[in-house]
């Protein structure tokens, strides 16, 4: 995947969408198809300026789930914010983290034969920036009961890549 032109076909697909839930869904699928990641494998935050929260905009399902403060220690996604530079872990079972959202079930709540959720195996985390200022957070991750199951590693290579998509994405999905 060339980088430069997949972000060009992405923004010029954004230009032409006014409606922010299309905008947000083009981003998830473009992200799906480039990385390999299921649907309910990606996920975008805005930070809120006033209380310092960030906010679920993707999926929808998870919007009024909860807030996560800035300040929250272990938390991959409240590090990324406070930082502002992406971040990689492929063994994230193991990283002390708060699991609340990786237990909400995003399926049709009608769907009886609706597996468990999954646990978050392996993830990346991007800041979304205006000019030098955090705006947001977007994440992709893989789900399995084990690292194998969930699929390959992600790549420092493919962190890159996302960090510069994330870039390029945010003016349109945090207007």
């Amino acid at each position: 995947m060339k980088i430069p032109e997949f972000c060009q076909t992405l923004e010029k697909a954004l230009d032409e969408q006014a409606d922010m839930d299309n905008r947000l869904r083009l981003v998830g699928t473009a992200m799906q198809q480039a990385f390999k990641v299921k649907e309910d494998e990606m996920a975008i935050f805005r930070l809120d300026p006033e209380t310092q929260d960030l906010c679920f905009l993707w999926p929808k399902k998870l919007v009024k789930s909860g807030r996560v403060p800035i300040g929250t220690r272990d938390s991959l996604l409240a590090r990324t914010a406070r930082e502002g530079k992406p971040h990689l872990d492929n063994r994230f079972t193991n990283t002390r983290h708060a699991s609340i959202f990786e237990s909400i079930k995003l399926g049709d709540p009608k769907d009886k034969e609706q597996k468990a959720t999954l646990p978050i195996q392996k993830i990346m985390s991007a800041p979304l920036l205006q000019g030098t200022q955090v705006a947001g957070v977007i994440q992709l991750c893989r789900k399995g009961l084990d690292p194998e199951a969930a699929g390959p590693d992600f790549s420092p290579t493919e962190l890159e890549a996302f960090a510069c998509i994330a870039n390029s994405v945010t003016r349109y999905i945090l207007s």
